[in-house]
């Protein structure tokens, strides 16, 4: 039997005003963890639609003051609308709301009802079978519950995967509220390799490019020198050098971008993790050569940095590639997935989330959680209502977590642009002391820059 809106839409919900400010609807969308809200008149009459993706992009490419600014400044056309009593039936497909993340429902021009994506992807799959639901029966994230519906097999969210998925997106706000992108360089060709797409990373985002320089001097050898000397002037001079010239190359390859440089003498290490504590992003350079040991910069920067950490190869991915997840199952790479999509969806990339388990964790010798499809659909599925414009393709797989990445990142049909990964949380401050075996295969042989997103201590709790 066909159904009418009305029987399928939440009554009553939630919108914002043309005159609220953005950060008021800003504060609205985080306490009810939806990813849009409807806009109105003051008689409740549909002006059009505010996403939490456009405050996004007008917070990192404009900096504009959102205590000022009014939701009519981001107010856009809704994708499709349905009458009240208007048939809703599989011809109102997912794409109808996936676009802006709900589909309104009309009495005329007033706003009586939403039909949220998650529940249109619920009902046009459910068997016909099935007894209507009554009016305003669906679960709704527009409405007053803060978990959205399971779909596709996935369980329906526990208040600890709530607070764990909070965990995340708060780890992806602090992300991006951090106003500079962090490099490291050191001369090699692997390090300027870096600089370059980090330098594309800070224009991207809207920030400022810092780029660092560690020099150590050795007198070892040198009897006629000594700490008086003028061979620390000399070799600083060096460095000043190197950094001059790569600000001038990085400036005319991405116009209007704002570099700052810094010369230390210090362990590259050290200063990196310390410049980490204020950046949005760290990046260092990889030789590609599978350099493992722990005293590497680019292993030290991985493990101890405050920030996400990204790892450039040689040759960096494919520019219009998805981005490839590992999702590891514990609480502590939550901040992982939150970054992923966030990089999907700002980068208009699809999403592959990619688990894989073996033998070991079935047999309880490695305590890594085993995820079925519906469990890795469950983890995704609130991230998937916050970004619902970015497609998700989930694959499970029996394998190493590291070698199931790489293969997918050197054979997939679509290679990946980036490969995000969590690192490895603990206790009593002893959070980011370990890499973590999957962090470390893909930070040595990735074809494709690895991001290292740290979980927030407050996860692993």
């Amino acid at each position: 039997m066909t159904m009418i809106a009305r029987q399928v839409m939440t009554a009553d919900p939630t919108w914002v005003g043309e005159t609220d400010t953005l950060q008021r609807v800003a504060a609205r969308m985080w306490d009810l963890r939806v990813p849009c809200l409807p806009v109105c008149a003051e008689n409740g009459d549909l002006r059009g639609v505010i996403t939490y993706r456009d405050i996004h992009r007008r917070v990192l490419t404009d900096g504009g003051d959102l205590s000022t600014a009014t939701a009519a400044s981001l107010t856009r056309d809704p994708w499709a609308t349905i009458g009240v009593d208007d048939p809703f039936d599989t011809t109102w497909s997912q794409g109808s709301a996936r676009h802006a993340g709900m589909l309104p429902v009309l009495d005329g021009h007033h706003l009586v009802g939403v039909i949220p994506h998650p529940a249109v992807a619920a009902w046009v799959t459910r068997p016909r079978a099935d007894p209507a639901a009554p009016s305003g029966a669906t679960p709704s994230v527009l409405g007053r519950s803060l978990s959205p519906p399971a779909a596709d097999g996935a369980r329906p969210a526990t208040a600890t995967g709530r607070a764990r998925a909070a965990a995340g997106e708060a780890a992806v706000m602090t992300t991006r509220r951090h106003k500079v992108v962090v490099v490291g360089v050191d001369g090699s060709s692997s390090s300027i390799t870096a600089a370059r797409w980090a330098a594309g990373e800070a224009h991207r985002r809207g920030q400022t490019l810092h780029v660092m320089h560690a020099y150590r001097v050795s007198l070892s050898g040198f009897p006629g020198y000594d700490e008086r000397s003028d061979l620390d002037a000399l070799v600083r001079s060096d460095g000043e050098v190197l950094l001059g010239r790569l600000a001038d190359d990085l400036r005319r390859r991405v116009d209007g971008l704002d570099v700052t440089t810094t010369v230390e003498r210090a362990d590259p290490r050290q200063i990196l993790v310390e410049a980490s504590k204020d950046a949005g992003l760290t990046v260092v350079g990889d030789t590609g050569k599978g350099r493992r040991h722990p005293g590497s910069v680019t292993t030290g920067v991985a493990v101890q940095a405050m920030s996400p950490v990204a790892v450039i190869p040689p040759t960096p991915g494919h520019p219009d590639g998805p981005v490839l997840l590992g999702v590891g199952g514990s609480a502590g790479c939550h901040a992982a997935i939150g970054y992923a999509f966030d990089e999907a969806d700002a980068r208009g990339a699809d999403l592959v989330a990619l688990h894989a388990w073996d033998d070991l964790q079935l047999l309880g010798v490695e305590r890594r959680p085993v995820l079925g499809e519906g469990e890795l659909a469950g983890q995704l599925a609130g991230w998937q209502v916050k970004y619902p414009d970015v497609t998700v393709r989930r694959h499970v797989v029996r394998d190493r977590p590291g070698s199931a990445l790489l293969r997918y990142a050197q054979n997939a049909p679509s290679r990946p642009q980036m490969i995000v990964v969590g690192g490895r949380g603990g206790r009593s401050g002893l959070t980011g002391i370990l890499l973590g075996s999957t962090g470390r295969s893909m930070t040595s042989h990735a074809p494709c820059p690895v991001i290292v997103v740290r979980p927030d201590p407050a996860s692993d709790q």
